[in-house]
């Protein structure tokens, strides 16, 4: 006999919003650990995943360019995929605090284009 799961789909299924009774995120333990992990001020890492697109980078160094800090304000390595239709690209910015951080981050995962961002 073939297990329960066999009447799903084959291939991918589509994304599901986190269960209803899924706890929210509770930012003050978010910055609380981000900075024992971290030091600040200083270089906070950031992975963003994107297709291996030159309007991306554009509009990935445009954000990034516009915030004064650090120098230089930020970093950033880019890693092709295999196929090379994707790329990770490696961004460190340079912040006052966590907070500063993860508003910088919420800022960098509204750039079109953004797949994932780590």
């Amino acid at each position: 006999m073939w297990p329960p799961f066999s009447d799903l789909p084959v291939g991918r299924t589509p994304a599901r919003p986190a269960a209803p009774h899924a706890a929210p995120i509770d930012e003050a333990r978010l910055v609380e650990a981000m900075e024992a992990a971290h030091v600040f001020p200083g270089y906070y890492p950031i992975v963003v995943i994107a297709r291996d697109d030159d309007a991306f980078r554009e509009r990935l160094h445009a954000t990034l360019g516009g915030w004064d800090a650090g120098d230089p304000a930020y970093r950033v390595t880019e890693q092709p995929s295999s196929r090379g239709a994707y790329v990770s690209f490696r961004v460190e910015i340079f912040v006052d605090s966590a907070r500063m951080a993860l508003d910088r981050k919420a800022v960098i995962a509204e750039i079109a284009g953004v797949l994932v961002m780590l």
